[in-house]
């Protein structure tokens, strides 16, 4: 494989970009919100799942205060991810 055949295919052109871009400001209201919130519900049950597996584990290994913190550690990242989301 030459030079310029490599440099061809490694490179990738603004048009390639802009084509592969979901701009969210566009096109019918009811369809890009409902893709907006498919992704917010995807992460947010991302997150409740890791919430059960670290209770589970701590419950069960480090006892009832060590559960307590978990909890309350749980509620303030809650807080903080939804903070940092909406700005």
């Amino acid at each position: 494989m030459t030079g310029k055949n490599k440099k061809n295919k490694l490179s990738v052109s603004k048009e390639e970009i802009r084509m592969n871009y979901n701009d969210l400001t566009q096109g019918p209201i009811k369809q890009v919100m409902l893709k907006f919130a498919g992704f917010m519900i995807f992460g947010n049950l991302l997150q409740h799942m890791y919430n059960i597996a670290n209770t589970w584990i701590v419950g069960r290994y480090l006892g009832s205060s060590a559960l307590e913190i978990v909890g309350s550690a749980y509620a303030l990242m809650t807080l903080i991810t939804s903070i940092l989301m909406s700005s």
